[in-house]
C-alpha cells in the first residue's frame, strides 16, 4: 500500500502496520506476540522496519510500558480508521458463498525460509484450502497442537516430545550439515576438517542432538575449536556468521539461500544429517485430509 505523506511517496507493508496496531492496543509486544503467535524478535523487527519506512520512532520505553509518540499515536488513528473500515467492508460484502478448510501449519524457529515456502505450496496445491501459519519455539508450537489451535508442525528437533504424548512424526526431509561462513575463512577449505583448529564457532546449544553430533565428530578428528558463542537460535547462529564474527554447523537446506562469493561452503562432514519432522496429533490420524497432507508432504 503507498500513501502519500509531506509530499513523499512512502511505503507501507499492511502486516507491519497490524502488527504495530496490536502492540500499540496491548502496550506491550510480550502481549502482542501471544495473540498473534508470533515470536518476540520478529514483532521488534517489523515495528523497526515500520518506524525505518516513516522515519520517526512509533515508541518510547516508560517503566515497562510502551507508550505511543506524537507519531505513534497519528499513526494509531489511522490503523484504527483503516480496520474499521475493513470490517465495514467485511460486514457488508458478507461471508464467502465457498467455506474453504483450514490448515493451521505450525513452523519450528529455524526452519529454512525455502523449506518453509515450499511446504505452504504443497498444501496449497490441494484444492480449497486455506493455511495459516505460526512460527515459534517447538516446545510452545507442541502446547497449541495439543489444545487443537494448530494442525500440524514442521520441525527438526524432536526432543521435547519426550515431554508429550499422543503425538506422531513423519520425517519428510534428510539434509546434510555444512560448516560455513565468511569468505575470509576460504583458507580453511585445504585440510578441512583438520584446518579448523582453534576456529571460531558459532554452536548449537550444547543439549541438541546436532552439537552433540559435531562435538563428536571434532573429537574423533582430534579437532579443537574455538566457541565464540552457543545458541539453539538457527538465525542468531546465521546472523553472526554472515557479520564474520565465526563459523556455524548448518543444515544445507536451512543455509543453502545464503551462499554466494561472500558466504561460503568450508566443508560437509560426512553422514551428519539434520531431520525435519512433521508433527501431528495421533487423534488426528483418522482425518481425512490430515492423512492426505501427510501423505503428500512426506
Amino acid at each position: 500500500m503507498q500513501i502519500k505523506i509531506a509530499e513523499q511517496d512512502i511505503w507501507l507493508n499492511c502486516n507491519h502496520l497490524y502488527y504495530f496496531y496490536i502492540i500499540a492496543r496491548e502496550g506491550s509486544i510480550t502481549k502482542a506476540s501471544k495473540i498473534l503467535s508470533l515470536g518476540l524478535p520478529t514483532l521488534s523487527a517489523q515495528v523497526k522496519q515500520l518506524e525505518a519506512s516513516l522515519g520517526k520512532d512509533l515508541f518510547y520505553r516508560k517503566g515497562n510500558q510502551l507508550v505511543l509518540t506524537e507519531t505513534g499515536e497519528i499513526a494509531m488513528k489511522f490503523a484504527e480508521e483503516m480496520y474499521s473500515l475493513a470490517k465495514n467492508l467485511g460486514e457488508a460484502i458478507g461471508p464467502p458463498t465457498l467455506a474453504k478448510e483450514k490448515i493451521r501449519l505450525g513452523i519450528q524457529s529455524g526452519i529454512s525460509k525455502s523449506l518453509a515456502i515450499n511446504t505452504f505450496k504443497a498444501i496449497r496445491s490441494l484444492e480449497n484450502i486455506n493455511v495459516s501459519v505460526f512460527e515459534g519455539q517447538l516446545e510452545e508450537l507442541i502446547k497449541k497442537l495439543k489444545a487443537g489451535k494448530i494442525n500440524l508442525i514442521l520441525a527438526n528437533d524432536l526432543k521435547e516430545l519426550l515431554n508429550y504424548s499422543g503425538l506422531g512424526t513423519k520425517s519428510i526431509l534428510k539434509s546434510p550439515i555444512i560448516v560455513c561462513g565468511h569468505k575470509k575463512y576460504s583458507g580453511l577449505k585445504k585440510g578441512f576438517p583438520h584446518s579448523l583448529g582453534l576456529a571460531p564457532f558459532i554452536m548449537p546449544s550444547s543439549s541438541s542432538k546436532l552439537r552433540k553430533e559435531i562435538d563428536l565428530y571434532f573429537k574423533r578428528h582430534a579437532v579443537i575449536v574455538d566457541i565464540v558463542g552457543e545458541t539453539r537460535d538457527m538465525n542468531i547462529q546465521k546472523s553472526l556468521a554472515l557479520d564474520g564474527v565465526g563459523l556455524i554447523c548448518a543444515p544445507l537446506s536451512f543455509i543453502e539461500e545464503n551462499l554466494n562469493d561472500d558466504f561460503i561452503e568450508i566443508g560437509r562432514p560426512p553422514k551428519i544429517l539434520q531431520e525435519t519432522y512433521l508433527i501431528y496429533s495421533e487423534e488426528s490420524e483418522d482425518d481425512i485430509l490430515i492423512k492426505k497432507l501427510i501423505h503428500l508432504l512426506e
